[in-house]
């Protein structure tokens, strides 16, 4: 989750298939992602929502999720402040105890 422009499909995209563009276009929709690995001697099936950072988080996708990666654009404060709103939004959803893991994006850009 994240405002929008911050990187999150590149992120998800790199991650579920080893594919970076360098620039991407901002998502107009949601899309489900999919990795399976191995983890500690253990098949692990991993499914992540990139969602548009323009829109509201369905309740059903937070509740069902085992976590939360908060990205934001380092370049961009804004970017960062508005994570309170995302991060409240998941407390409020999310089942009890779900890690987040906060992520600074695009170090890479001109500041």
């Amino acid at each position: 989750m994240g405002h929008s422009h911050v990187g999150k499909t590149m992120l998800v995209r790199l991650f579920t298939g080893g594919e970076f563009e360098g620039r991407c276009h901002s998502s107009m929709s949601s899309k489900v992602y999919h990795k399976n690995f191995e983890f500690n001697g253990r098949s692990v099936s991993f499914q992540m929502i990139d969602e548009t950072g323009l829109t509201s988080i369905p309740t059903s996708d937070l509740a069902q999720g085992a976590g939360v990666v908060a990205i934001y654009k380092i370049t961009n404060r804004i970017s960062f402040t508005r994570l309170s709103t995302w991060l409240l939004r998941s407390k409020n959803q999310c089942p009890d105890g779900s890690p987040i893991l906060l992520l600074g994006n695009k170090l890479d850009w001109e500041h």
